[in-house]
C-alpha cells in the first residue's frame, strides 16, 4: 500500500472512530443523565467519554501520556462519588471539577505537558473549552463532507443514505409482529411527539458536538515541540534580595513564636486575665494563622520559581528551609485552635472542611520543600497541588463526613450537655439521616424529642424515589430506609 492510501485509511478510521465515539456518547448521555437524578448514571456517563477519549488518542499514538491517564482517573473517582452522596452542593462540585478535568484532559492528549496557564484557562473558563472544541468539531465536519463527496466514497454515502431510510420503514412495519420491536416504536413516537423533544434534542446536541470536539483533538495526536522542552531559568532576584526578603519574614515569625511561646500550643483563654474569649482565641487565630501560611507559600514559590542557582544560592535555601519549619509550626498550631473549637462548640461541615483545607495545605508545604531540592518549577507545583485537592475532595465524598459529624456530636454531649438538633437536620445533607435516626436512641429523652421534631419538619414529605436503575444512589437509598424506620415508630 503507499503512502497517500495509507494515509487516507488512516485519515477514514480516524473519523469513523470519532464519529461513533461522539454518537455513543451522546445517546448514553442524553439517555442517563436528562432530567435524571445522580447516580450511577454520572461515573457511567463519564466512563464513557474517558473510553472515547481515550480511544480517540490511541488512534493517533501509541502510548498515552500518564498526565493524561492521572486526569481521566480522577475524574472518574469524582464522578462516580454520584452515586455516593445526596447533598446538592456535593453534585454541583463533582459536576463543575469533573467538566474541569475533562476539559485539560483534552489539552493533554495534544500536548502532555503544557504551561499551567494552558490547563487553567481550559479547565477554568467553560465558554473558552466550549468554544475550542465546538471549532474542532466544525473542522472535523468540514473534513467529513469533504471525504463523503469525493468520488472514491461517494457511492457509500449514497448507499448509507438510502439504507437508512428503508431499513427504518422496514422496521415499523416489523413492530407490528413483535412486542419489543413495538414498544421501541413506541418509546420513539412518544419522545418525538412530546414537548420535551426540543430541549432533549438540545441535550444531545450538545454533548454530540463536546464529545465530537474533544474526540477530534485527541484523534489529532500530539503538537509538535521542539527537542528542548525545558524553559530557560529566569533572572529574577538576586540571592542576596532573596535572603533579604525571606529572611526578613523568617525573623518575624520567629519572633512572633518566640514571644508566645508560653501559650503557643496551650490555651490562651484559659489563662485568667487574658481579656481573650475561647471564640476569639480558636476563630481569628486559625483564620489569621491559615492566611499567613498560604501568602508566605506565594513568596516562597513567586522568589524561587525557575531562578537560575548561583554560587551564593545555599544561603537562601537555608532561609527557605527555616521559613518551611516555621510555617510548619503555624499550621499545625492552626489546626490544634480548629480542634479547641470544636471540642467547645461542637463539630460543623465548616470546621472539617477547614481542617481538610489545611491538609491540603500540608500537603502544598510538603511539595514546596521536595521542589526546594532543585529548581523550584511553579507549574509543576501548581499541578502537583491541584492534584492534591481533587484526591481530597475524592476522599470527603467517599467519607460519609455528614454522618461522623452527628455521631462526633452526639459522643460529645454526654460531656457537654449541648446537642445542637436544628443544625444537624436543617444543614446537613440526606447524608447524615440514617446517623440522624440511630442518634434517637442514643440521646437522652429531651435531646431525642428535640431532634425527633426536627426531623418531623424537614421531612414531613419524603422526596420520590428514583425510578430508573441509572439514578440508583447509596446514601439516598440509605436515607430512605432510615425515613421509612423513623415513620414505624
Amino acid at each position: 500500500m503507499t503512502a497517500p492510501r495509507a494515509d487516507e485509511a488512516l485519515h477514514v478510521r480516524t473519523l469513523a472512530a470519532l464519529w461513533s465515539a461522539a454518537l455513543v456518547v451522546a445517546i448514553l448521555g442524553t439517555w442517563l443523565l436528562y432530567r435524571a437524578a445522580p447516580g450511577v448514571n454520572w461515573g457511567l456517563t463519564t466512563l464513557g467519554l474517558s473510553v472515547a477519549l481515550v480511544g480517540c488518542a490511541a488512534v493517533s499514538r501509541r502510548t498515552l501520556p500518564g498526565t493524561l491517564l492521572a486526569t481521566v482517573a480522577l475524574a472518574l473517582a469524582l464522578a462516580g462519588g454520584a452515586a455516593l452522596t445526596a447533598d446538592v452542593v456535593a453534585h454541583l462540585v463533582i459536576a463543575v471539577t469533573v467538566c474541569g478535568l475533562l476539559a485539560t484532559a483534552t489539552v493533554l492528549v495534544r500536548d502532555p505537558r503544557p504551561t499551567c496557564l494552558d490547563v487553567w484557562l481550559v479547565a477554568t473558563l467553560p465558554l473558552q473549552a466550549g468554544a475550542r472544541l465546538g471549532v474542532e468539531f466544525l473542522r472535523r465536519m468540514g473534513e467529513t463532507l469533504r471525504l463523503g463527496t469525493s468520488s472514491r466514497w461517494r457511492p457509500l454515502v449514497r448507499g448509507l443514505a438510502l439504507a437508512v431510510p428503508i431499513v427504518g420503514v422496514f422496521g415499523l412495519m416489523l413492530a407490528g409482529a413483535d412486542p419489543l420491536l413495538a414498544a421501541v416504536r413506541d418509546e420513539l413516537i412518544e419522545i418525538l411527539t412530546s414537548w420535551d423533544v426540543v430541549p432533549r434534542t438540545i441535550f444531545f446536541g450538545t454533548l454530540f458536538v463536546l464529545t465530537g470536539g474533544a474526540c477530534g483533538l485527541a484523534a489529532r495526536g500530539p503538537v509538535e515541540t521542539p527537542a528542548a522542552l525545558a524553559m530557560p531559568d529566569r533572572a529574577g532576584l538576586g540571592a542576596l534580595e532573596r535572603s533579604i526578603v525571606l529572611g526578613s519574614v523568617a525573623l518575624l515569625f520567629g519572633g512572633f513564636l518566640a514571644l508566645q511561646v508560653s501559650y503557643f500550643f496551650g490555651n490562651l483563654p484559659a489563662v485568667a486575665g487574658s481579656g481573650v474569649t475561647f471564640a476569639e482565641y480558636a476563630r481569628r487565630g486559625f483564620a489569621e494563622l491559615t492566611i499567613v501560611t498560604t501568602l508566605s507559600l506565594l513568596l516562597v514559590i513567586g522568589l524561587d520559581h525557575r531562578v537560575a542557582r548561583s554560587s551564593r544560592g545555599w544561603r537562601v535555601r537555608l532561609v527557605e528551609v527555616v521559613l518551611i519549619g516555621e510555617l510548619a509550626l503555624l499550621l499545625v498550631s492552626a489546626f490544634r485552635r480548629l480542634l479547641l473549637y470544636e471540642d467547645a462548640y461542637g463539630f460543623t461541615t465548616a470546621r472539617l472542611y477547614g481542617q481538610a483545607s489545611m491538609v491540603w495545605l500540608a500537603a502544598v508545604l510538603a511539595l514546596v520543600a521536595l521542589e526546594l531540592r532543585h529548581r523550584l518549577d511553579g507549574h509543576r507545583l501548581l499541578r502537583w497541588s491541584a492534584a492534591a485537592a481533587a484526591l481530597i475532595l475524592v476522599a470527603l465524598i467517599y467519607w460519609n463526613h455528614e454522618a461522623w459529624i452527628v455521631r462526633r456530636n452526639v459522643a460529645r454531649f454526654t460531656a457537654t450537655r449541648q446537642f445542637d438538633a436544628r443544625y444537624v437536620v436543617w444543614s446537613l445533607s440526606p447524608n447524615a439521616l440514617p446517623a440522624l435516626v440511630a442518634a434517637l436512641d442514643q440521646l437522652p429523652a429531651e435531646a431525642s424529642s428535640s431532634l425527633r421534631l426536627e426531623l418531623g419538619k424537614r421531612y414531613a414529605s419524603p422526596a420520590p424515589g428514583s425510578g430508573q436503575w441509572y439514578e440508583w444512589n447509596v446514601a439516598r437509598a440509605r436515607a430512605e430506609r432510615a425515613l421509612r424506620t423513623l415513620q414505624r415508630r
